[in-house]
């Protein structure tokens, strides 16, 4: 890439020099020549410089995350946000895992939430009944000490 700029600026000078060295009434016609060549050996290497850079990116999509992926992420932390507020819980004492998601539905067969930390003494019971009067899927929760 370094030699093709260096090209590029000794191919400008040289050329500013001829029209600079060209007759009065020859200088619009060496402008447009001196003006066609040096966007001719800007262009010219192009379609190779992007072959190259196109084999240097890699455009796989391999590590992408899914779009249902996103959806039970949203559907699992929109879930464990809710009890947090609900109960009054630190957010990350509470986890949620859903079994059985149907993005289109926005349902689960089974949600499995875990308390931890200070949120193994609220009312686990109550976050049950909760959770299955919202009708998201079957709740169960499981305290972990």
């Amino acid at each position: 890439m370094g030699e093709y700029l260096l090209s590029i600026a000794t191919l400008a000078i040289a050329l500013d020099i001829l029209e600079i060295l060209a007759a009065e009434k020859f200088k619009a016609l060496t402008r447009a020549a001196v003006s066609i060549i040096l966007v001719t050996a800007i262009i010219t290497p192009l379609p190779s410089l992007l072959g190259q850079l196109k084999g240097e990116l890699d455009f796989s999509f391999e590590d992408q995350v899914s779009g249902e992926d996103i959806r039970l992420s949203a559907f699992e932390e929109g879930i464990a946000r809710y009890i947090a507020t609900e109960f009054d819980l630190d957010r990350s004492d509470v986890s949620v895992e859903a079994i059985g998601f149907s993005a289109e539905e926005m349902k689960a067969e089974r949600i499995l939430v875990t308390l931890s930390g200070l949120a193994v003494t609220a009312n686990y019971k109550k976050i049950e009944k909760t959770l299955n009067q919202l009708e998201l899927g079957v709740a169960e929760v499981k305290i972990e000490i």
